[in-house]
């Protein structure tokens, strides 16, 4: 885990290992931990009989392994059986467990489509950006499902942007804002492309010009110059912020004020 936690039970030999990040659980501490500010990354199988017979084995937790697997037996939900794994680890007070399930039910109101880029988002925030990119792929323009607006393909595609600039893949970048531009065109997404352009010189389309006045383009030239002279270049759309930076001091100030903002906004959206 990337955090210390205070663990009184035994620890795993042999960890359990989360499919979606690689990361390694040691411990019931660790596991309650990872559930409760991960949930985002959790489906419907998470309990499966890998999971159970790790807290059984490994964690030496029979009682609640077996607590937990005639649960899983009589068809509880996910959120059931993830409540049940916190109350059996007693990490969390009763307290927060109820907030745990506020936050967790509130999530699962929201639909597949938008569970699913949420996921992505979380994955996104976190470092994990070939993750993150495989399941924006997943919404395919394409195959566009007709019950989704335009609106939820361009973020797609914008967010999908803000990765491969993570993973410094320019040219995929500037094609995935271009096709977000095409489902919604903007101006704030096309300044976003304009100054994205000046910071990883690549030209723009020509017909993108037509879109842009003459003050426009003077504006925002000058508010990348000024920006980039101190070392870091925030350019703002919407809910996604894509950050162009060569300091990687003021980079990582900036994408921890990124994820701040995103959280934010995620529990208004949220809640």
């Amino acid at each position: 885990m990337s955090a210390y936690l205070l663990c009184s039970g035994p620890l795993a030999v042999h960890p359990y290992k989360i499919r979606e990040t690689g990361l390694l659980i040691y411990s019931a501490e660790e596991l309650s931990y990872y559930i409760y500010n991960n949930f985002y990354l959790i489906d419907e199988g998470f309990v499966d009989e890998e999971l159970i017979s790790f807290i059984r084995d490994e964690l030496g937790l029979g009682a609640a392994a077996d607590h937990i697997c005639a649960m899983k037996d009589e068809n509880a939900g996910a959120g059931v059986l993830l409540i049940s794994i916190l109350r059996e680890f007693r990490y969390y007070s009763e307290v927060e467990i109820k907030e745990f399930q506020l936050r967790y039910d509130a999530y699962r109101h929201n639909s597949l489509a938008n569970r699913k880029v949420m996921k992505a988002d979380f994955l996104m925030e976190h470092g994990h950006f070939l993750a993150a990119i495989h399941i924006y792929h997943q919404f395919d323009v394409l195959r566009k499902d007709p019950s989704l607006p335009a609106e939820f393909y361009m973020k797609i595609k914008q967010h999908m942007a803000v990765a491969y600039i993570k993973l410094g893949l320019n040219r995929e970048a500037m094609d995935s804002f271009m096709e977000a531009y095409k489902q919604v065109p903007g101006e704030e997404l096309l300044k976003q492309i304009y100054q994205f352009s000046l910071y990883s010189q690549i030209t723009i389309p020509s017909e993108l010009y037509g879109d842009i006045t003459p003050e426009q383009e003077e504006i925002w030239r000058e508010e990348f110059e000024e920006v980039a002279a101190q070392g870091s270049l925030l350019a703002t759309t919407g809910p996604t912020v894509a950050m162009f930076s060569k300091d990687s001091i003021r980079r990582g100030e900036a994408i921890g004020r990124y994820i701040e903002n995103v959280k934010r906004k995620y529990r208004t959206a949220i809640f």
